[in-house]
Formats: C-alpha cells, sequence, structure tokens
C-alpha cells in the first residue's frame, strides 16, 4: 500500500507490480537465503542494495545459483512478487575465468552473463580493473571544464578558479574513486588530465611546448585529485581492492 499526497491532501492508493523507491525488502526470512558471500579485508559482504535494485556476492557459482533460487521462492511464497529474470544478469569477477557462470539458472531459465555492468554511475569489469570506468570519469570531466571554461580561465584569482575547479570538474573525475584499483598507467592518465585542466587555466598555449612539471611548478600546489584520493583512503580505511579471489555476481 502507497500513499499519495497532493497540496496536502493524501490518499491511498494500490501497488499492482514492482516496489517502492528507497524499499530494501531485507525482512529476516530473505537475509537467511543469502549466503556466505565474499571476504574483503576480513570483512563480510553479501549484498550491495539501492533502492530497489541489488547485487548479490558469492564466492562460487554453486552457492550464487542457490542463492537466487532462495530468494525467488521467498518473494514469490511470502510476497507474492517475482524477480524479473531479464533484467537479471550474472558476471564472474576474474582474471582467469572458470566458465561456471554460464550454467546458473534461476527456475527453468538460464541467466545471461555478462563482461561489465554499470552500478552507481561505475562500471564494473568482470577483470576487477578500472581502465574503463577512469576513462570514462575523465571524459566526462574534460566536458564538465568546456562547460565552465569562461569561468576557470577568467582573470579571478587562481586560487578561488581552483576551489571552482574542485566543485565543478574534479567532483565529477573522482566520483567513485574510492573502489578504482590505479595501477601506474591510469595514475598517469588521471594526471595528465590535472595538468590539461592547470595548462588552461594558466592560459598556456600548446605551442608553448612547456612540460607538465613545468606546469606543475607554476601552478604550485598539490595534487588535486591525489589529496581526494588521500581523504577518502583515510575515511574508509582502504583505498585499492586486490587479489586474485574469484567471485561471482
Amino acid at each position: 500500500m502507497a500513499v499519495i499526497r497532493v497540496e496536502g491532501h493524501e490518499r491511498e492508493a494500490v501497488v499492482g507490480k514492482g516496489v517502492r523507491q528507497g524499499c530494501s525488502l531485507s525482512p529476516m526470512e530473505t537475509k537467511e537465503k543469502i549466503g556466505l558471500g565474499i571476504k574483503i579485508h576480513g570483512e563480510e559482504i553479501k549484498t550491495l542494495s539501492f533502492a530497489d535494485d541489488i547485487v548479490i556476492l558469492s564466492e562460487t557459482a554453486k552457492d550464487l545459483g542457490e542463492q537466487l533460487n532462495g530468494m525467488d521462492s521467498v518473494l514469490k511464497g511470502g510476497y507474492k512478487m517475482n524477480i524479473n529474470k531479464s533484467k537479471t544478469r550474472i558476471m564472474e569477477c576474474s582474471r582467469i575465468k572458470s566458465g561456471d557462470a554460464e550454467g546458473i539458472r534461476l527456475g527453468n531459465d538460464t541467466l545471461k552473463v555478462i563482461k561489465e555492468f554499470c552500478y552507481l554511475g561505475s562500471k564494473i569489469p568482470d577483470d576487477g580493473r578500472s581502465r574503463e570506468d577512469i576513462k570514462c570519469r575523465l571524459a566526462m570531466a574534460r566536458k564538465a571544464f568546456l562547460k565552465k571554461r569562461n569561468l576557470l580561465t577568467s582573470r579571478i584569482d587562481l586560487s578561488v578558479r581552483k576551489s571552482f575547479l574542485k566543485v565543478f570538474v574534479w567532483s565529477v573525475a573522482m566520483y567513485g574513486s574510492e573502489i578504482w584499483t590505479i595501477t601506474s598507467l591510469e595514475k598517469k592518465r588521471i594526471e595528465a588530465f590535472e595538468m590539461w585542466c592547470y595548462g588552461r587555466m594558466l592560459k598556456i598555449r600548446w605551442v608553448g611546448h612547456i612540460s607538465n612539471k613545468e606546469v606543475s611548478r607554476m601552478e604550485t600546489s598539490s595534487r588535486l585529485w591525489l589529496s581526494h584520493v588521500s581523504a577518502i583512503s583515510f575515511l574508509s580505511g582502504v583505498l585499492v581492492l586486490q587479489g586474485s579471489q574469484e567471485s561471482f555476481c
């Protein structure tokens, strides 16, 4: 049952399909059907939930299949709800694929296996790397910079424009960076983008052949992206998730 409110007037409405936005659907009976999940730094993680989306984690394809079918039976029997099989996907997160994901079934239907999926705006690939997500984020941040180009390249004091850069550009570039696996190549890519921003803010033309080190000295401040990621690392206690543990989701 839901309530519709218009200009102070309320009226009950019956929801015939789906769930309300923000509904966690996590009763004890459903939790009991979710297995051990996976362990990251000793912490057990079973699911990732947001609004009406849920990601189930498991170390083996067999456990994942049992969890899915267990949840399906609970939702059908206790809540008269069905899992949308057309929107349910399987991904094996491992550098060496076992092929077991191909046989996971929900009821009588075999679920489709994918190589990557988007969760809360971040691309999660099956190899655990963050290369494509970082590329996508930097491309979006470049567009954000160009939209605010007149402001960021104006005659306003550089320290003030740097604050604008942090708000309008780096908030876009660093979204989801707490889960990135940053290699030396990705580090160079992020640093190159930062120097690209400073080069335009300092109005340095590309024909001037000024190196990134010289731009960094002219800018005379610590790296914005590094300070941002370090702050997240301090708050969350983990910066990079790496390892050979196989998992299914």
